[in-house]
């Protein structure tokens, strides 16, 4: 299948979509693709883990880096 084959068949299906939320993804795949400056674009799912991460650590559910590491150490030991 040829680019410009592809590109039709991606508008007609973009020009039939009313979802918001899939245009915005769209969008900001396309986004990322033609704006090489490093800028990255989270997802609705992303920002809310991200959200609730943040609030996890204000909330002291968090381990330290070096407690991760202390116990997959002794997970490995363990095998």
């Amino acid at each position: 299948m040829t680019a410009v084959k592809l590109r039709n068949i991606i508008a007609k299906k973009i020009s039939e979509l009313d979802d918001i939320e899939v245009l915005k993804e769209i969008n900001s795949i396309l986004e990322s693709k033609t704006n090489n400056n490093d800028i990255y674009y989270l997802n609705h799912i992303q920002r809310k883990k991200i959200r609730k991460s943040k609030q996890q650590f204000k909330e002291g559910m968090s381990i330290s880096n070096e407690k991760v590491f202390d116990e997959i150490e002794k997970w490995l030991k363990e095998k």
